[in-house]
């Protein structure tokens, strides 16, 4: 019975950390931005150990279940939260900016994303992922004036309510059709009954829902608002956050709760699939702000994801995780160059600020081009592998026109991404750069090691996946 509620430890700790930075807040007379980014680090820190312990405990199955897969993406998420609230600590010294709130609405949000991942009932569901939608609101406006905090605000404002509205019906629709909110009741009607469309409305609606929060296309403008106006931590941290807590949610509700609809949430999945990779690829051809380039290169990804998540058989599961752990590791990369790149003490954006980088940033420059080149799977690096995974799960289809679209797009998205080569490395210096940190160098040899390794022994990548996956679908 103990084991039980001790496999809440990693939520408990969450909350805990909110707790011990409000009363460090409070009664603590010297505050600096790494008084809270210690604290943080020491409960997200416990959190990560105590989710890899107790990966396979539950204090209530029919509420809450953890297995190795749901286990896989929340330790995901929380050494993702460790690494970018290092980098975060960073910004937040050179400007000189409390970080109290940043780190309690992280914490919070790594809360609501660990309980909608482990959840098994929908209405647990349901407001988790109200939570980890509308908090972002309290930090979009970080560092800016109160006229641009008031204009991202409502825009994002806006967008959350439309997904809350489609949430809300996709759940009560959904609970009137099965009448309950149990995970294992759902399913049962899905796959057991004659469905109605009004079946089909509802796990469409979720979908959306779940798609808004990935930041698929047409669903993506609350992602573009975050890429392009919000302050380095924000845009980094929260577009990570989304795309690894919504793809593990729409993985369970597509392979184990909605089966019987698996034909619409195909389509569904295949249309937002092309429409991110056309949205991403003609957004990234155009030059401007280097973070809504890669922010669109994230489109194109989660594109090519969706399309082999779209394929409701365990080859398409496999392929569609590995290339996004390889698209993983590559934006927390660019997120991490992003760091190391400052003038007069603001970090920089357009992208003809970057010119001539290379002379005074080799490091840096040379990082951000082996990501570019991941991203575009050119041997020898790993984004290669994830082009192959890529091609044998369309053929297994027999979708060759597909294989063709998404090449030609690839080449196109290609063509975007040496505008950025082109600055870093061809274009005349015109301003002096500041000295980065060596916590960046220390992220970026991290992050390119195991790049390398995983070229190396890919088969750690492969094997471990197919094991889980066969595991999940059982």
């Amino acid at each position: 019975m103990f084991a039980k509620y001790i496999s809440l430890l990693p939520e408990v700790l969450l909350l805990c950390n909110v707790i011990a930075m409000f009363f460090a807040r409070v009664f603590r007379n010297s505050q600096t931005p790494k008084t809270f980014a210690t604290i943080s680090k020491f409960f997200i820190g416990l959190s990560l150990i105590s989710c890899v312990i107790f990966y396979n405990r539950s204090i209530d199955g029919s509420w809450y279940n953890n297995t190795p897969y749901t286990s896989f993406f929340k330790s995901l998420i929380l050494f993702s939260a460790l690494i970018s609230n290092f980098l975060s600590c960073k910004w937040f010294l050179s400007q000189n900016y409390s970080s109290f709130t940043y780190y309690s609405v992280i914490s919070m949000i790594l809360l609501g994303y660990s309980i909608s991942i482990s959840s098994q009932n929908m209405l647990l569901l349901y407001f988790s992922l109200l939570l980890v939608t509308g908090l972002p609101l309290a930090i979009l406006g970080i560092n800016l004036d109160t006229e641009k905090r008031i204009i991202i605000r409502n825009q994002y404002g806006i967008n959350f309510i439309i997904c809350s509205v489609i949430l809300s019906l996709g759940t009560y629709i959904i609970y009137r059709q099965t009448g309950s909110f149990s995970y294992d009741i759902i399913s049962q009607h899905y796959q057991s009954k004659k469905l109605e469309i009004t079946d089909y409305l509802g796990a469409s609606l979720l979908i959306v829902s779940i798609l808004y929060i990935l930041g698929a296309a047409p669903f993506h403008l609350m992602s573009y608002i975050i890429s392009s106006q919000t302050a380095l931590p924000v845009f980094s941290i929260l577009q990570i956050f989304s795309s690894l807590a919504g793809l593990g949610i729409l993985i369970t509700f597509y392979h184990s709760i909605l089966v019987g609809a698996e034909f619409y949430i195909h389509n569904i999945l295949l249309l937002c699939g092309v429409l991110s990779i056309v949205i991403g690829v003609i957004g990234a051809n155009i030059p401007d702000n280097i973070r809504r380039i890669f922010s669109c290169v994230s489109l194109f990804s989660i594109g090519i994801i969706l399309l082999m998540l779209s394929h409701f058989n365990s080859a398409g599961l496999q392929g569609g995780i590995i290339y996004f752990l390889i698209y993983l590791l590559s934006i927390f990369g660019v997120y991490t160059c992003f760091y190391g790149m400052k003038r007069h003490g603001e970090y920089l954006q357009n992208l003809e600020d970057l010119s001539g980088l290379s002379s005074a940033k080799p490091y840096i420059s040379a990082s951000i081009l082996i990501f570019i080149v991941t991203f575009l799977g050119i041997p020898p690096l790993v984004g290669v592998l994830g082009n192959i995974i890529l091609v044998n799960t369309l053929l297994e289809q027999h979708n060759i026109g597909l294989i063709l679209f998404i090449f030609i797009m690839l080449i196109w998205l290609a063509h975007g991404l040496l505008a950025i080569i082109k600055s870093l490395y061809f274009d005349k210096r015109t301003y002096n750069f500041d000295r980065a940190d060596k916590g960046v160098y220390f992220c970026l040899i991290i992050n390119i090691l195991i790049i390398l390794f995983v070229v190396t022994k890919p088969r750690y990548l492969m094997y471990d996946i197919e094991q889980m996956i066969n595991n999940y679908l059982m």
